[in-house]
């Protein structure tokens, strides 16, 4: 059995791969500000500064991937945000939140990527 950060990982990994086959200059990954919370990666899409959570399931068992980033965690990501945008003096540039969803299924992997998932 994998452990929750191996899978987490994992996952990560398609994210990164599939943001940069579609021209995402990715910044940087798993931006943590202490025990408030994580941005799973922070990339540029043209001249917009991107926060992506990314969640992914193995199995259908709890949902779909998407559905897990709720009102809570939508509050804790905008919060690492601005603490993001304070830390690296980012001023004036256009932000936006993505959820990229990954789920695997009869030996397939699905990516879901939702733009502009929540502000």
């Amino acid at each position: 059995m994998k452990s929750t950060s191996d899978k987490g990982s994992r996952g990560e990994d398609v994210a990164v791969a599939f943001l940069e086959s579609r021209g995402y200059n990715v910044l940087r990954t798993n931006f943590r500000l202490g025990r408030i919370g994580e941005i799973d990666i922070v990339c540029t899409d043209g001249r917009t500064l991107v926060f992506v959570e990314v969640k992914m399931r193995l199995t259908d068992r709890y949902g779909r991937p998407e559905d897990a980033v709720g009102m809570r965690k939508r509050q804790q990501l905008r919060r690492v945000a601005h603490a993001y945008l304070h830390i690296n003096r980012v001023h004036d540039m256009e932000c936006r939140f993505d959820v990229i969803a990954i789920e695997f299924r009869d030996g397939q992997r699905y990516v879901r990527h939702w733009k502009n998932a929540f502000f």
